[in-house]
């Protein structure tokens, strides 16, 4: 991990992505209300969008839970609400953005090469999937 000051506990299905896959956005929120921004989202991204809108992937939410792991230091006192979506991150819808507390933060990730067991490509294996940076998942 290169920088692990900037931590969210996040509860979530994780973001598998393919192996061939290429730039994946991260979209975080800070809902003013994030039960009912959590539901208005889920109908969003179910419903239609518009053309060329890529679909959100996967939705986490905040973890409020012990942090098991104090060598980094997780922020508690938030209520975020993060999705994956394969290439560039779509604008929110102005209906999403107004029930925000600030902007969304849009983070731009590249494909991470897996190390092997060996700590170098070739057999043995990839490792597990990596969360955003910024997120760790349950």
């Amino acid at each position: 991990m290169v920088d692990s000051d900037d931590v969210l506990l996040l509860r979530g299905p994780g973001f598998p992505a393919p192996s061939d896959a290429g730039p994946v956005a991260a979209t975080i929120c800070h809902p003013t209300d994030p039960e009912a921004f959590t539901t208005h989202v889920e109908d969003y991204v179910q419903g239609e969008l518009p053309p060329g809108t890529p679909r959100p992937q996967v939705l986490h939410r905040t973890e409020h839970a012990e942090n098991t792991f104090p060598a980094l230091p997780v922020r508690t006192s938030e209520d975020v609400l993060l999705w994956f979506t394969p290439g560039e991150a779509a604008p929110l819808a102005p209906d999403l953005a107004r029930h925000l507390k600030q902007p969304p933060q849009q983070l731009r990730l590249a494909p991470v090469h897996h190390l092997t067991q060996a700590g170098r490509g070739g057999a043995g294996g990839e490792g597990a999937p990596l969360p955003a940076r910024g997120a760790r998942t349950r």
